[in-house]
């Protein structure tokens, strides 16, 4: 059956890649603009060799400049944008973690680490535990925020959310258990802002989250007192001013909603060669996730991969990550291991023409493009209503449809026929429109 033949097709692409982990979401990214214009993603994803196109998901672009061309810089923005959303709302590699509010016998413990005896409001805690077998359950965490005084600020102080200290024991340290974390802490937090404030080496743990860097810090957080949590109790209140960074996250309470981006996908492809690979990798490696990535370069189908530092003495990894030595069947290295940066140590590798691995692997790139190309259309058609036809009299919506869908573009209408026009659109909207669009019959 067709479902047999794809699902078989994903098991061998797995083995080609030397994964151990069954592929059952592979997620495809692409780039589409117009000459710099336009500019939009997509996120193609097949479950089990098959498309799942409730699960598609396109990306409007919004670091790039008006008509800058950078495929690299946009694979790494939407690549960051939905990382960050699976680091924040999914919980791989969680057993034995369990979040809540801290037990009454670790409030003592939370004080010492803060530095205060002062009563605290227990309510805008998170307590991170963890409980090995046959073993209590232990507080090796927490996070809090906190409602600070603003006097200056004309609305009421719980507008201004502040984040505290974070700390997590060293050996359960890591970058995508503290963002987990967070996520718990901020159903807590009923506010649409939240703000932190950070040594300079530190702000990676919270851009990779989805914090932004605030440029112009408001008054309201420059007259902080150092008693007011702006700044982590001890760790950062020696810390002069000018080496701070402040940043501020956006909480949207509709993120959870979106199932395809909790989803952790098994293997993600890059449609691009070295350099879109090399962008990529430096976005997972930010975001302390461990998932196989590859590019796919459209010369010859080949297959990028990154390269090991070091032969791998077993053949696979248990995390499933491959790392390919000129060969398929090799395993790759995982994004925590050590890499050079940038990630210019990368392999490749060809699969055989007539496989059906390869042509799986077509199959999510060409989706990929069609995908993101049915966005930017959309815009570009959206772009051309709202210009040189709005000026013209008696053409509406309705109007505007009709020669869109009949012609195209713009310059398609300048250069159509009078005739051609006229059937579409009648003889005096024809004529209006070759006087105010001008343009030359073909």
């Amino acid at each position: 059956s067709d479902a047999a033949k794809t699902s078989q097709a994903a098991r061998d692409l797995a083995d080609e890649l030397g994964l151990e982990a069954e592929l059952k979401r592979i997620e495809c990214y692409d780039i589409s603009h117009m000459g710099g214009e336009q500019t939009t993603a997509s996120m193609v994803v097949f479950l089990k060799g098959s498309p799942e196109k409730k699960e598609y998901r396109h990306f409007k672009l919004k670091e790039l400049e008006n008509g800058e061309i950078d495929d690299c810089k946009s694979l790494q923005e939407i690549l960051r944008r939905r990382l960050q959303r699976l680091s924040q709302f999914s919980a791989p590699n969680l057993k034995g973690y369990s979040f809540k509010k801290p037990l009454k016998k670790d409030q003592e413990t939370i004080q010492k680490t803060l530095e205060t005896e002062e009563d605290l409001d227990w309510s805008r805690f998170v307590g991170l535990y963890y409980q090995a077998e046959a073993q209590e359950s232990n507080l090796v965490g927490f996070a809090s925020f906190s409602h600070p005084n603003t006097p200056n600020r004309p609305t009421d102080h719980n507008t201004l959310t502040v984040l505290g200290q974070t700390w997590i024991e060293g050996e359960h340290l890591n970058r995508a258990l503290k963002h987990q974390l967070w996520s718990q802490l901020i159903e807590k937090v009923k506010t649409t802002h939240l703000y932190v404030a950070c040594k300079k080496d530190e702000k990676e743990d919270y851009l990779s989250f989805g914090f932004t860097e605030l440029k112009k810090v408001p008054e309201f957080l420059k007259k902080q007192t150092p008693n007011s949590q702006l700044q982590t109790p001890h760790s950062l209140l020696p810390t002069p001013y000018s080496e701070l960074t402040f940043l501020i996250y956006k909480i949207s309470k509709k993120t959870k909603d979106d199932t395809s981006f909790t989803q952790t996908p098994d293997l993600i492809i890059l449609d691009g060669g070295k350099g879109q690979l090399n962008a990529g990798l430096e976005v997972l490696k930010s975001s302390g996730l461990n998932i196989p990535m590859i590019g796919l370069a459209k010369r010859e189908e080949e297959i990028f991969l990154p390269k090991p530092t070091h032969q791998p003495s077993t053949p696979h990894l248990p995390t499933g990550l491959p790392a390919v030595v000129g060969q398929a069947g090799s395993p790759l290295p995982t994004p925590n291991s050590e890499l050079p940066t940038p990630y210019s140590q990368l392999s490749s590798i060809l699969l055989a023409k007539n496989s059906q691995a390869l042509y799986l692997v077509q199959r999510l790139r060409d989706e990929s493009h069609r995908f993101a190309n049915e966005l930017r259309k959309k815009l570009g058609g959206k772009k051309l209503t709202a210009s040189e036809i709005d000026d013209i009299p008696g053409i509406g919506l309705i109007i505007k449809r009709r020669l869109l869908k009949q012609f195209g573009s713009i310059n398609a209408i300048k250069s159509a026929p009078m005739a051609d026009l006229e059937r579409v659109v009648g003889q005096y909207i024809a004529k209006m429109l070759k006087e105010k669009l001008g343009g030359t019959e073909k």
